[in-house]
């Protein structure tokens, strides 16, 4: 397994900024962390908005 991505929050301003390994996640809508299994682990999962061209490869 490797290293886990190191998450970083800081409140700006009244909103909440979420960092993974020192960068700035932007359009996120909504995040859920789960409690930690073990140790400092934990699960992160992130509703954002992303661009996303259709293309032929990405569609099926």
């Amino acid at each position: 397994m490797h290293k886990p991505m190191e998450l970083k929050m800081v409140n700006e301003e009244g909103k909440r900024k979420l960092f993974l390994d020192g960068k700035e996640m932007h359009h996120v809508m909504e995040y859920k962390i789960k409690s930690p299994q073990k140790g400092n682990y934990a699960e992160l999962s992130i509703k954002m908005i992303v661009q996303f061209p259709v293309t032929r490869e990405n569609v099926l």
